[in-house]
């Protein structure tokens, strides 16, 4: 695999975030970026310019392989003000990538749980129709009908179909890569004394389970992919082999608390907008769950 990296230009976007940084330190500590890439990555200074022409489609860097990483994680706001930041800007970033001349492969980061709500989907309107719809009237009628559990997740689930749109209706001969991942929320620092969190298992804290991927996992998984030429849609989950259960999960996470008392899990049946629910619960919506997804992908 490896090898297949060796003297190619790579460009990531949102490199300096949590995933784009493992990425980044992944490659280079195998030592296949460019030297000249390579070096200015370990100069000690806190800002590296590398020189590129923002009035050409290719910057004038040459890169083959890009991963579009970046991506705004503020679930509070709106629909018209997050799915500009979202949809809008992968949009254009996904356009001006693709008059790269010599790019071999594109990947696109998004969020396994922003179709993992949805039982049965029936889009009437087309995807270019549908984001024209958000754009003029910040709503359309395919988020009206879905309770999603924030906007931010329904522009992520957007964003996933433009993409495909691009690639496929334009007839770019480019594998596109989507790496969906899962998440998890941390509870070890929470004040609370009880938490109350809704849910349709009986016995949660044994019958439910999590999806917890290493972030070393997830950018290994990135790079074959990668290497593979794969396109479409790739789940960065757990998966039916290593999955934990709610009650496991929280019992390893209490044993980092360093507050003296343990907050108490209250289980509820209510709706996940429930004002009943503890705030982390209802703020996120759908924390501490499992996506079933196909174990080839």
């Amino acid at each position: 695999m490896w090898e297949f990296y060796s003297g190619k230009v790579i460009l990531i976007t949102g490199g300096s975030r949590f995933l784009g940084t493992t990425l980044v330190y992944r490659i280079k500590r195998r030592q296949w970026l460019p030297e000249e890439y390579a070096n200015k990555m370990s100069d000690p200074t806190l800002i590296t310019v590398i020189n590129a022409d923002i009035m050409k489609t290719d910057l004038s860097i040459d890169a083959e392989i890009v991963g579009s990483l970046s991506s705004s994680i503020n679930i509070l706001q709106s629909l018209p003000r997050i799915s500009e930041v979202i949809v809008g800007a992968t949009e254009r970033v996904a356009r001006m990538f693709l008059g790269f001349d010599n790019l071999e492969r594109f990947v696109y980061l998004s969020t396994a749980y922003a179709n993992s709500h949805i039982w049965q989907e029936e889009i009437a309107t087309t995807t270019r129709g549908e984001w024209a719809q958000v754009h003029s009237s910040g709503s359309s009628q395919e988020f009206q009908r879905h309770d999603f559990p924030w906007p931010y997740a329904y522009a992520k689930h957007l964003s996933e179909r433009v993409m495909h749109c691009m690639f496929s209706d334009q007839g770019f001969n480019l594998p596109m890569s989507i790496l969906c991942t899962a998440f998890m929320a941390t509870t070890a620092l929470s004040t609370s004394v009880w938490a109350r969190i809704a849910t349709w298992s009986s016995n949660p804290e044994n019958d439910t389970t999590i999806d917890e991927v290493p972030v070393d996992v997830v950018v290994d998984r990135l790079l074959l992919h990668t290497v593979k030429r794969t396109s479409g849609p790739v789940h960065a989950v757990s998966g039916e082999l290593a999955r934990s259960t709610v009650g496991e999960i929280w019992r390893n996470a209490m044993r980092f608390r360093r507050i003296m008392w343990e907050p108490r899990l209250i289980w509820t049946n209510s709706d996940w907008h429930s004002p009943d629910l503890h705030l982390v619960a209802r703020l996120e919506g759908c924390h501490n769950l499992t996506l079933r997804r196909h174990q080839i992908r």
